[in-house]
């Protein structure tokens, strides 16, 4: 069962997980779109069946709190997968007997991971969230594409970019493939 956020990230998601798993033998029984700033997850979580094996779960933090909240007081047991989203600070406390896994990219301690970290603490005084990382080499490479006379095609062209985030590559297409961990919610 999918259980996603009613927007472009939710929709983009299940468009790239469905044709994921085209050649697989793991089937989607049920799409349960949510709609964003949902407080009251019951009527969602309610359609799940009891014997579904997992819930691949995409949302934002703030609803995944309550998400998981209503899936404890509704004591549904099924399996948890989700996205790197998981990884966010708010989530760490979250009070689940599921096993709940998400793909979160491999992090590369390199020299700009490191900077970034300590320029990071010292300017806001607390850890970077979810995607400070990714947003911070976001800004770097338009900084650096910018002025550029065909600046999409020169970033296209952008290999091996030492990010916070790790090192980035575009495709062709304009996006970026990074190595992926499995990480546990507990």
């Amino acid at each position: 069962t999918l259980l996603l956020i009613n927007n472009d990230y939710g929709v983009g998601l299940q468009k790239a997980f469905t044709e994921n798993l085209k050649n697989t033998n793991i089937k989607i029984d049920k799409v349960i779109m949510f709609e964003p700033n949902t407080k009251n997850f019951k009527p969602y979580l309610s359609k799940i069946d009891k014997q579904t094996k997992a819930l691949y779960i995409v949302g934002y933090p703030n609803e995944l709190q309550r998400l998981f909240k209503t899936i404890y007081e509704m004591n549904i047991k099924t399996k948890i997968l989700g996205t790197s989203v998981f990884n966010d600070p708010i989530l760490k406390d979250i009070k689940l007997e599921n096993e709940i896994l998400y793909s979160y990219p491999l992090q590369v301690e390199n020299n700009t991971y490191r900077e970034f970290i300590k320029s990071y603490n010292k300017k806001y005084n607390s850890t970077s969230g979810i995607a400070s990382d990714t947003a911070y080499d976001a800004m770097m490479i338009i900084d650096e594409v910018i002025n550029k006379e065909n600046y999409l095609k020169y970033m296209f062209s952008i290999k091996e970019f030492e990010g916070a985030s790790g090192i980035i590559s575009f495709d062709k297409y304009g996006d970026v493939h990074k190595p992926m961990s499995i990480k546990s919610l507990k």
